[in-house]
């Protein structure tokens, strides 16, 4: 069991985005005080009995990118849950049902292991020169402000690796969901399947480059997405409804790719990555180590 947590964030927080033109602020020497974090940094899914949360001002200001702080901080947080179930010589998936402690995050995790038919120990492949893995990562609704809308998410993927070229294709995708009550199923559904495959290009591809102050990434060849022949093979979704207020379901299926893409690298390959994105360059450098 974890029993202290520390973590240290430069992340762009909402107290840029809600207080006004924070460069006038600045100029002025009286930026109100405005506490509102972003990203669960602060309100991790883990109720850690010892935790102590470092946040700084970020150098960048990325507001409002839809989860500008959440696709960073969960993945720092569940790689970091990830390693340590390996260091436990523990099944990624029992390791987090055992620090969970909300009954839904469990239910949701659970439904997406079941509809994965996820086997402990049975997480890698290999066939010639692509490894083969799978691996999860989870975001939890938050006990406390700004979060409290954040539906329950699980990200299940199956990704083959290509030793040789350092590429990553995501073949297969499982997500569990407990956004509350659902009003519009087929709506659901579809802000899942685009989350999702929005979180898959942002884990990737897609990365805001510069050069001295500038930045140079100002077209499609400098920022790519991804592209329609990169898309998985299938989404399975597994939505869990239920007589709670409905939460918001845009945001959380962006989250959790990203966290589950490099654990499954690690399944496959024994590498860990904990930089984005998950270019092949940086992928052959960690094979090599």
């Amino acid at each position: 069991m974890v029993s202290a947590w520390q973590f240290e964030n430069w992340s762009a927080s909402h107290s840029t985005g809600e207080s006004g033109n924070m460069l006038a602020w600045r100029a002025l020497g009286s930026n109100p005080s405005h506490l509102r974090l972003s990203g669960a940094a602060e309100t991790p899914t883990y109720p850690f009995v010892n935790q102590k949360v470092v946040y700084t001002e970020e150098i960048v200001r990325g507001v409002y990118m839809r989860s500008v702080g959440g696709i960073k901080n969960v993945f720092a947080i569940e790689s970091m849950m990830d390693m340590l179930a390996d260091k436990a010589g523990v099944d990624p998936i029992e390791f987090r049902l055992r620090h969970l402690k909300d009954e839904r995050m469990k239910a949701v995790l659970r439904a997406t292991a079941d509809l994965a038919k996820w086997r402990p120990g049975g997480q890698r492949g290999t066939n010639g020169n692509l490894a083969s893995g799978r691996s999860v990562a989870i975001n939890g609704s938050r006990t406390s402000p700004p979060h409290l809308a954040q539906a329950y998410t699980a990200t299940i993927v199956d990704i083959d690796v290509n030793r040789e070229t350092g590429g990553i294709r995501v073949r297969r995708v499982y997500v569990g969901f407990d956004a509350g009550m659902i009003v519009n199923p087929d709506g659901l559904r579809n802000q899942i399947e685009g989350g999702t495959i929005m979180g898959i290009s942002r884990a990737l591809r897609e990365e805001v480059t510069f050069r001295g102050r500038s930045v140079t990434s100002n077209d499609w060849r400098g920022y790519p997405v991804l592209r329609f022949t990169e898309a998985p093979d299938s989404i399975e979704i597994v939505t869990l409804d239920n007589d709670h207020p409905p939460l918001g379901a845009v945001e959380p299926p962006n989250v959790t790719p990203a966290a589950a893409i490099a654990n499954a690298v690690f399944a496959a390959t024994g590498a860990r990555i904990t930089a984005l994105p998950l270019k092949p360059e940086r992928v052959r450098a960690a094979l090599k180590r």
